[in-house]
């Protein structure tokens, strides 16, 4: 049989393990939502940078358009 003061040793133990596996959880658990939080960021300025491009291509063509009209008003 074991006496009470054993049995609180034993039950210290376990509770300072719990607490132990409670935090490496709470830390991997933290480690994983920042990873994600950087791929959404990641993401969402791989699309911003698209949506510039595409912007960026727009005005040329749009420039381009109405230099070449301008310049067929003044042929004609």
């Amino acid at each position: 049989m074991l006496t009470n003061d054993e049995e609180m040793k034993m039950l210290t133990k376990k509770v300072e393990a719990l607490i132990k596996a409670m935090a490496i959880e709470w830390k991997k658990t933290n480690r994983e939502a920042a990873a994600r939080e950087k791929e959404a960021a990641s993401k969402i300025s791989d699309d911003n940078r698209k949506i510039k491009r595409s912007n960026s291509s727009r005005r040329l063509m749009k420039e381009h358009r109405r230099l070449c009209s301008e310049n067929m008003k003044a042929i004609y």
